[in-house]
């Protein structure tokens, strides 16, 4: 039976609330990783448009969202610390500081060290 075609197909579910939850875990974590890497891409241009500036931001929070919804403290840790580094390449200091004291926080906790070759 086919779909209708205005029905949204999500990383090969036709309704999130219809999967299980190892399902839905294994769509955020794949969301996660994919922005997450959007945003290491983004950050490492030598040059980038004030649209690149948007979409890296947007990345890095996304990544940390869906860390959110499916992720451990060290995932989500990481999240914060990619939206740390994000904020101080675009000039948002305030925002840095904000988010790197959230990643901070879990090494304060016994998390361990954050980086990205042990996380994600």
């Amino acid at each position: 039976m086919e779909e209708p075609a205005d029905k949204v197909r999500l990383g090969g579910m036709a309704d999130p609330a219809l999967a299980s939850d190892e399902e839905r875990a294994a769509w955020h974590r794949s969301f996660a990783v994919a922005t997450f890497n959007r945003s290491w891409e983004l950050l490492e241009q030598p040059e980038r448009s004030s649209d690149d500036d948007a979409e890296l931001l947007a990345t890095a929070f996304a990544s940390r969202w869906h860390w959110s919804q499916a992720g451990n403290d060290q995932n989500q840790a990481l999240g914060d610390h990619q939206i740390a580094k994000v904020a101080s390449a675009l000039g948002m200091g305030s925002l840095a500081l904000l988010f790197a004291g959230k990643a901070l926080a879990v090494r304060g906790r016994g998390m361990g060290r954050l980086a990205p070759g042990g996380g994600v």
